[in-house]
């Protein structure tokens, strides 16, 4: 009985550590030089920590210090591109940036942010105030140290 009880208190401790391990922040840095939008929330350019936390790092945070700002976002997991370096991609509604994928180092994973309300008014405007034949949206990266 005590031997059956000591293994069931293995099997339990490792399942914790190895939850507690796959839960563990991804974080890294990156300078934004310009006001952006994450899920609706506006934030300043300067110097954020990203980071994914919750189940299967759907769950993005992002957050400078210095200005006590930060938001959450959920996006959708991809796995599937080789490693390379952490980057953020934006997109660029006119003068609006708005962040829809990040990228992180030494990792596969890839978190894609669904576009906001606030990015799909822009890009009404946008249309609607330009031609057909002109660029509205374009994409930014800005690669994370």
């Amino acid at each position: 009985m005590k031997r059956i009880a000591a293994i069931a208190l293995f099997v339990a401790a490792t399942l914790i550590t190895t939850g507690t391990a796959l839960a563990q922040n991804q974080a890294v840095k990156a300078n934004v030089p310009f006001n952006f939008s994450v899920s609706g929330a506006w934030l300043p350019a300067g110097t954020y920590t990203v980071g994914s936390a919750g189940l299967r790092n759907k769950e993005i945070q992002i957050g400078n210090q210095e200005k006590h700002t930060g938001a959450l976002a959920l996006g959708m997991v991809d796995t599937n591109d080789p490693a390379s370096g952490g980057k953020l991609l934006f997109h660029r509604v006119g003068a609006s940036y708005f962040l829809s994928e990040v990228r992180y180092a030494h990792s596969s994973t890839k978190i894609h942010l669904p576009v906001s309300k606030a990015e799909k008014k822009a890009r009404e405007r946008a249309m609607e105030a330009t031609e057909a034949s002109l660029r509205v949206n374009e994409n930014v990266l800005i690669a994370m140290n």
